[in-house]
Parts: structure tokens; C-alpha cells; sequence
């Protein structure tokens, strides 16, 4: 399993599709859920706890069914990020890779823009600019051993080492 961390707009869903493209991975993402529970979310404590929980019940049936996944989500906290790697490891012979997603402010600003312009259909994000600066206050380092993707640049190269863990 591959857990994608970072904040909105650094290009998760993007390198999620992209892996899932010269891999064979099932992703699974917390703002596709998220739309599918709610068709307006609100983002209350509730309602994350709700999606989350779908998330992981999903996640650990896949990974049990030995489907090669990836968790596409902020991942903000350690705390959150350690109930998936406890899922990982729960499921016998399930390998985990955590990749932390990055690109520079400006870049992602700019994302944010063009996203709020022009809708994407496989965009389910809500995120602005304003909800990319609370959370960046808020973003704890990975802990772990992990890949770090810096989408602003092609990084095509991590993007094959990564997919090469799970042919």
C-alpha cells in the first residue's frame, strides 16, 4: 500500500492517477468518498470521522483481497497516518510506501486558481488557498522512511521507482 501525504493542491490525486496508470493499484481517496457520503460536505468532526472510517474499511478489505493500493488524502497528523500504517501491517505480507506529495506555495496558489476557474470532473477536492495556509500551520513531518515527491518538477523518475514496488 502506498499512503500519499501533503497538503491540498501539492498534487496528490495528479501523482495517485499517474501511479495508477504505469501500476496495478486501486486508489482510494478521502475527497472521492468524501463526495460520495456527502454530496455537500460540510467538513464537521462527524463527518470525518464518517469518511475516514469508510476509508479504512475499505483500505484493509482491498489490502485483505491482496489489491495493491493507494491512499490519496492529506494525511496531515502522525496520529491519522499511523492508524494506516497499523492497517499495513495487520494485513499479512502487505508492504507499505508513504510518499509525501510537495510543490512551492506559489505553485500551488496558482493550482488553487485555476481549480476555482475551471472545473475539473476528476478534481473532488473543495480546497482554496485559504484552506491550504490553515492546514499548512498545521502539517506534521513524516516520521517514517519515505519517498518525497516534488510535483512542480517532473520527478518521473521517483514516480517508476515507486510503481516498480508494486509489479
Amino acid at each position: 500500500m502506498a499512503v500519499l501525504c501533503g497538503l491540498p493542491g501539492v498534487g496528490k490525486s495528479t501523482f495517485a492517477r499517474r501511479l495508477a496508470a504505469c501500476a496495478p493499484v486501486a486508489v482510494v481517496g478521502s475527497d472521492e468518498v468524501r463526495k460520495t457520503l456527502f454530496p455537500r460536505p460540510q467538513y464537521s468532526g462527524g463527518e470525518h470521522a464518517r469518511v475516514f472510517g469508510t476509508v479504512h474499511t475499505v483500505l484493509a478489505e482491498l489490502l485483505r483481497r491482496r489489491i495493491s493500493t493507494v491512499f490519496d488524502a492529506t494525511n496531515l497528523y502522525e496520529r491519522d497516518r499511523r492508524k494506516t500504517y497499523r492497517i499495513a501491517r495487520a494485513i499479512g505480507g502487505c508492504g507499505l510506501v508513504i510518499v509525501e506529495v510537495v510543490s512551492p506555495p506559489e505553485v500551488v496558489r496558482q493550482r488553487l486558481e485555476h481549480r476555482a476557474a475551471a472545473a475539473d470532473p476528476r478534481d473532488r477536492s473543495d480546497a482554496t488557498w485559504e484552506v491550504y495556509l490553515l492546514m499548512a500551520e498545521r502539517m506534521q513531518p513524516v516520521r517514517r522512511e519515505h519517498f518525497t515527491v516534488d510535483t512542480s518538477v517532473e520527478g518521473e523518475q521517483t514516480l517508476r521507482t515507486i510503481a516498480q514496488l508494486f509489479v
